[in-house]
């Protein structure tokens, strides 16, 4: 299949919106299938679609201590515009299109995604620059926004739980931390630092 060949954008405030059709049967629900078609669609008419924050990067491996970042060109992986050609996106951002499809309710689902760099005809420098500078409208316009941060690992849950016990949402955020706050927060942290680890004692984090 060749390359997918965008349009030209009609209009100063259009934008493209990934609509992604999922069908996921009774019969083979680990084997859903998707279809993915590009639609125009002018933001002053309040367009539905979910915007999606996430990477362009990726990491090759983890060292034990932390994630490397691949300095290489990054590899790609093509998706099939329904009728039109194959776009070729990263790894992270095709991560997430299949996680879209893995949780996918059984029958057939429609998601609606405004990616950048699918969104975007990454060749076109006028077309980008003039959608970069619309992002804030774009992200605003959005029925919300999901963050893609990856798939989970061994240390997914254990920074949730360190994230959770430093929210103190009573906080004012600009108050200093000193005295009983700083100490609950300490004792927040030795406590998750410790069941999750186990290598770590209460008093080994005490200058925290």
């Amino acid at each position: 299949m060749d390359e997918y060949q965008y349009s030209s954008l009609p209009y100063p405030a259009a934008i493209r919106v990934l609509v992604m059709q999922i069908l996921k049967t009774v019969e083979d629900p680990t084997h859903p299938v998707s279809v993915f078609k590009l639609e125009e669609a002018k933001l002053q008419e309040d367009p539905i679609y979910e915007a999606l924050s996430y990477t362009w990067g990726e990491t090759t491996y983890y060292d034990g201590f932390t994630y490397l970042w691949d300095s290489g060109p990054p590899r790609t992986y093509p998706i099939a515009i329904h009728g039109s050609g194959l776009l070729q996106v990263t790894r992270n951002l095709n991560g997430f299109l299949q996680y879209l499809a893995k949780h996918a309710p059984v029958g057939t689902s429609t998601r609606r995604i405004w990616a950048d760099q699918i969104c975007i005809n990454q060749k076109d420098i006028e077309e980008r620059n003039s959608q970069v500078a619309m992002m804030k409208d774009i992200y605003i316009s959005a029925q919300r926004t999901l963050i893609w941060l990856g798939e989970q690992d061994a240390d997914t849950l254990s920074v949730l739980d360190m994230l959770h016990a430093v929210d103190v949402p009573y906080v004012n955020r600009n108050q200093e931390l000193t005295g009983t706050l700083l100490q609950s927060l300490q004792q927040r942290l030795r406590m998750v630092l410790h069941a999750e680890l186990g290598m770590f004692s209460p008093e080994g984090i005490s200058s925290l």
